[in-house]
């Protein structure tokens, strides 16, 4: 009688385990998705050429399916002022208040990490708010 539940039962768990929905699934990346959301970000790197690391913590609103702003926030105003985007499969390339192409390493429905090389290193750790 074992031998015969065993395999119904595990039947059953990967039933339930696939029809489980992940909140954090990746998502497609397009101007429409990322289109009147507000994003906190934190920017981590190093200058050119010595190598100082930099840390700015600011939230970022992309307004349209093309541009956004950057809003100084928690006492940090590195990053302020519009930027216009453009989103080409993992790669979004910025021009204004941030610039440069950042490829996306990591995304979610709720986070988004980029990288950048400018030319040092840089990483961009979105959290949608």
């Amino acid at each position: 009688m074992k031998k015969v539940l065993i395999p119904f039962i595990f039947i059953a768990c990967l039933i339930v385990l696939t029809c489980c929905s992940n909140d954090e699934s990746e998502i497609e990346l397009t101007g429409e998705y990322i289109e009147a959301t507000t994003w906190d970000a934190e920017l981590t790197g190093s200058a050119y050429p010595n190598h100082t690391p930099i840390s700015s913590h600011f939230v970022m609103q992309f307004l349209s399916k093309e541009s956004g702003k950057c809003i100084p926030a928690y006492g940090d105003d590195s990053y302020e002022g519009s930027f216009r985007y453009h989103i080409t499969k993992d790669m979004i390339t910025f021009n204004g208040a941030i610039v440069g192409n950042w490829t996306v390493v990591e995304r979610a429905k709720t986070r988004m990490i980029l990288r950048a090389f400018l030319p040092n290193e840089f990483k961009l750790v979105l959290t949608r708010m």
